[in-house]
């Protein structure tokens, strides 16, 4: 019951499956044991908390000590990336997703969030690759297709904007219903409204 990090795993996990009132219960159980913990494990935790209760800031800063101190701790190299992300602070997040890249090739985790963080900053040249190479590493990874999708929508294929979409909706339930979303997207924008509106029904 003094296990801090046990606390915070089971927080993590309830974040992950969309429970977040418990998890943030968690995540206090977790900050009140935090003298049990090492340093490592207080940075870690630190950070998820700071993510879970939106203080990017905050988050950003303890994950940047951690990286200083451990460059090979996956975890805090991707969610420093999340921090910067969550905290609209683009053009580091866009530096630490690389830097994440460059330490771990094959993470899917680390490529998956290189190529979001790109989307978002219009480095849809960046997007692709990287939302690709995810999906050779794990095929029903949902929101690399939406990645896909948005860049070459961006970069003016519509085509192969669809054809993402289109391999994304087998994929699973979730993956159906962000296919169909982006394909009434892509409706709107080319004025096809009543191709949207069926396709959202």
């Amino acid at each position: 019951p003094e296990m801090g990090r046990a606390y915070s795993g089971i927080a993590v996990a309830l974040a992950n499956m969309g429970r977040r009132d418990e998890a943030t219960g968690y995540y206090e159980l977790a900050m009140s044991h935090i003298d049990q913990m090492t340093e490592r494990e207080k940075g870690r935790t630190r950070g998820t908390y700071y993510l879970m209760t939106r203080n990017y800031l905050k988050a950003s800063e303890v994950y940047e000590e951690l990286v200083a101190d451990y460059p090979f701790d996956e975890g805090a190299r991707v969610n420093l990336v999340l921090g910067y992300f969550y905290g609209r602070q683009m053009e580091r997040s866009l530096v630490a997703a690389r830097d994440a890249v460059e330490a771990f090739p094959h993470s899917a985790m680390a490529q998956a969030n290189l190529g979001l963080v790109a989307m978002y900053a219009s480095d849809f040249e960046t997007a692709n690759p990287h939302s690709e190479a995810v999906l050779e590493m794990h095929p029903a990874y949902e929101t690399a297709f939406v990645c896909l999708g948005l860049s070459h929508l961006a970069l003016g294929d519509a085509d192969t904007a669809t054809a993402s979409y289109e391999r994304l909706a087998p994929v699973s339930d979730f993956g159906a219903s962000l296919a169909a979303t982006g394909l009434a997207d892509l409706a709107i924008y080319q004025g096809r409204l009543s191709d949207a509106a069926g396709v959202l029904e």
